[in-house]
């Protein structure tokens, strides 16, 4: 069971990574964004919070929001 919670947290951040690369157009400005705490995430760090399934879908909510210009 603990290697596919591993196996889960390596897909959500894999995840996470390539949304991060796709909203901002630059690895440079994802590593910024995953790396540093976040005023959207209560000031949690994104690349932390995506170590679980339910982190990584909060993260990801977050750059869509922020791709797609939606914080309604």
């Amino acid at each position: 069971m603990a290697g596919t919670n591993m196996t889960d947290a390596v897909e959500g951040l894999k995840r996470v990574i390539s949304v991060a690369n796709w909203a901002f157009g630059s690895e440079e400005l994802a590593r910024q964004f995953l790396d540093l705490p976040n005023p959207e995430l209560g000031g949690r760090v994104p690349r932390v919070i995506a170590a679980t399934d339910a982190g990584a879908r909060e993260v990801e909510a977050v750059l869509n929001r922020f791709a797609f210009g939606d914080y309604s």
